[in-house]
């Protein structure tokens, strides 16, 4: 039994919904039950299609991979001894606990070798391997840097305190300098070999574009038909023109000042493109991860990383919500953080990422890290990390009592947009229908008062009850509908990037049309249990 939220209260005590006994499946036919039109075949048909997302990796704050069709055995095979490698090469441990490996329908994610026990290292990474936003290359120009070479030794400021907002575009420098510049030459022969490894194991850049809404025709990101995306991606694509036009202006100064240094031009610097600058802030957009500094009372701002090995491993529904001594399909079983490794022979000390298993994890699992806030609702987890999670229904709505972001739809009524949820209704929609029913109904003057009295407990009457549950119907009906879409050619249609572009926006529509199935449905049986009176 799923109580109904309001603006994230209890509405009603007795405000239940009975939660379906199976799947999504379930919810579709309570919801054709209910509306007996032409929805069973609609339903179905979109079932089928949108079940499975086609992108799922990434990892706690900001991360994302595309992937490609089912692999051959010896390509999987090939994926496990890599990051073996990677992590010899890296200096990361241990060695040989985890793989890569597809899982049935493709996706690309982190296995586990054998079983460990709760609290147990899965990974231990040192941030000396990673790529991190406080230490951009010197040729990024720009304010912050400025600031940044203000503040020399001896100061108390750390040396990361400054425009923490663009982090994004220091950590994409730092990338573009392992790619095609000064770190890749690095005297450290092994570290410069692990971070060529784990760059030739980055997505597709045509693939992991296609699956960013910062890049979609206009016509693609209407077709989500969410507002909140629509947003989203406004404020991102402005965010991003900014950080090409830094990244560009810095790397075309570095290229200058090189070849003046040298007889010889190095020309396959010159060929950075507008593409190139792109790729690298999808990269640190989608797989980036943000930590916390325990340097005293005035941390200043989180540090960010790009961590090889660690970026592979794919998201999962908040442990924290689940059982957690319990293995749930596709809920969070690792959690991570930064610590100090003191084990050195030299007694030396160094800071390391270090990801632990949440519970006990039985060999050959995958490894899965919840990506935190970033990653919901739906529509924001698209945004960042280009991919839609699967719809969880009542399922988490009985977990998540202390996150009702996580499965949202957005509805208009009247002309005004609310958000709801499989058991959360906005007291704002219900107060704003029980008056629309007052009017339209020309009601005595106990109903206006009652309207007006902001009392919801007494407003969520069946007859409120149904009419929301008609609109978000009508909404969910209306979400299945093929956007028409104007295509130039034949060509374009059958083009790799628009059909994954295309595909995640119809997945995107189909989590929000069984969010509202759902909500409608539970509506639906509360008006249905209630005396006509009340």
């Amino acid at each position: 039994m799923a109580p109904f939220i309001l603006a994230g209260k209890l509405l009603v005590a007795s405000f239940v919904v009975q939660s379906p006994t199976n799947t999504n499946d379930s919810k579709s036919r309570s919801f054709l039950q209910d509306n007996k039109a032409i929805m069973g075949k609609i339903c179905s048909s979109h079932s089928s299609q949108y079940s499975k997302s086609r992108s799922r990796v990434l990892l706690s704050s900001s991360k994302s991979k595309t992937f490609s069709g089912s692999e051959t055995d010896s390509s999987m095979n090939s994926d496990q001894g890599t990051l073996a490698q990677m992590c010899s090469l890296l200096g990361a441990s241990p060695t040989d606990l985890l793989r890569l490996a597809h899982s049935s329908d493709g996706v690309r994610g982190v296995y586990i070798n054998r079983a460990v026990k709760k609290n147990d290292m899965l990974l231990q990474m040192p941030l000396s391997s990673c790529l991190r936003d406080d230490m951009p290359p010197q040729w990024l120009r720009g304010d912050d840097i400025a600031e940044q070479e203000e503040y020399q030794e001896g100061n108390d400021i750390q040396p990361h305190s400054y425009l923490a907002s663009r982090w994004a575009t220091r950590l994409a420098a730092n990338l573009m300098d392992l790619k095609y510049g000064d770190l890749s030459s690095t005297s450290d022969a092994n570290l410069s070999a692990g971070r060529n490894l784990w760059m030739s194991c980055l997505p597709d850049a045509k693939k992991l574009r296609a699956s960013l809404p910062v890049h979609w025709p206009e016509h693609i990101v209407s077709s989500a038909k969410c507002t909140a995306l629509e947003l989203a991606v406004d404020s991102a694509y402005f965010a991003r023109a900014d950080a090409v036009a830094d990244l560009l202006s810095g790397w075309k100064d570095h290229i200058e000042k090189k070849n003046s240094e040298i007889d010889e031009k190095d020309t396959t610097r010159e060929d950075v493109t507008q593409e190139h600058y792109q790729h690298v802030l999808d990269v640190v957009q989608t797989r980036s991860c943000r930590v916390e500094l325990g340097y005293g009372p005035e941390w200043g701002p989180p540090l960010r990383l790009l961590v090889p090995v660690f970026d592979f491993i794919n998201h999962g529904i908040n442990g924290n919500l689940a059982a957690i001594d319990m293995a749930r399909d596709g809920y969070a079983n690792a959690f991570f953080g930064l610590e100090v490794d003191d084990s050195q022979s030299s007694g030396a000390t160094e800071d390391v990422l270090v990801v632990r298993a949440w519970r006990d994890i039985d060999a050959d699992e995958e490894i899965l890290i919840d990506y935190g806030d970033s990653a919901r609702p739906a529509w924001q987890c698209l945004v960042n990390y280009g991919f839609v999670p699967p719809y969880r229904g009542e399922e988490a709505s009985e977990d998540e009592e202390d996150n009702e972001n996580v499965n949202i739809a957005e509805v208009y009524y009247h002309g005004v947009r609310y958000e709801v949820g499989p058991s959360v209704v906005p007291i704002d929609m219900v107060e704003a229908t029980a008056a629309a029913l007052v009017v339209d109904s020309g009601g005595n003057e106990d109903d206006k008062t009652l309207a007006n009295s902001g009392d919801s407990t007494s407003l969520l009457s069946p007859q409120v009850a149904l009419t929301i549950a008609d609109r978000l119907s009508e909404v969910a009906f209306e979400l299945l509908q093929e956007p028409t879409v104007d295509k130039e050619s034949d060509d374009v249609a059958q083009d790799t990037e628009f059909l994954i572009a295309s595909d995640l926006a119809a997945l995107l529509r189909w989590f929000q049309h069984q969010v509202l199935v759902a909500c409608a449905g539970g509506l639906r049986r509360y008006a249905a249990k209630l005396p006509e009176s009340e």
